[in-house]
């Protein structure tokens, strides 16, 4: 009888730690909703309002986002650490805050208590979509056309 109890619960664990893997898997989210599906990671909430995965007319892509602090302390949002990977494996970063046809370096931002932001950056490059959306290590999203 105690190996019957010994054999429920490793199955009992294994399913959890199975529910857990899966639960913690990124989304797919189609680039024209991204708007509609914010992305959390620890106490950021990201919502991208705008991403443009191709150059346009000549220049890199562009992302604007709403970022906001859940939390209630502040909380450091590193643009350096928002990462795309596409499909074909490069990767792409935040390059720059554009600005009145000029482009800025873009520091780190304090956000205060429950306070958000709403930067527009530009990339490095071009995405090549489906892409992989990662901040601070954790994948964030899948995105697809």
């Amino acid at each position: 009888m105690r190996r019957n109890s010994f054999g429920c619960i490793a199955v009992i664990l294994v399913a959890q730690v199975l529910a857990t893997a899966a639960g913690s898997q990124a989304p797919t989210v189609r680039i024209n909703d991204l708007h509609k599906n914010p992305l959390d990671a620890g106490s950021l909430r990201f919502t991208i309002s705008k991403l443009k995965a191709t150059r346009l007319l000549g220049g890199n892509g562009t992302i604007d986002l709403r970022i906001d602090n859940q939390s209630d302390s502040f909380t450091t949002f590193a643009p350096s650490h928002l990462v795309f990977v596409g499909a074909d494996g490069h990767q792409v970063d935040v390059f720059g805050i554009a600005l009145f046809k000029s482009v800025y370096n873009p520091g780190d931002t304090d956000l205060a208590p429950h306070a958000y932001v709403e930067p527009q950056y530009t990339l490095t490059d071009e995405i090549a979509l489906p892409a992989k959306l990662y901040y601070d290590r954790q994948l964030l999203a899948q995105i697809t056309k």
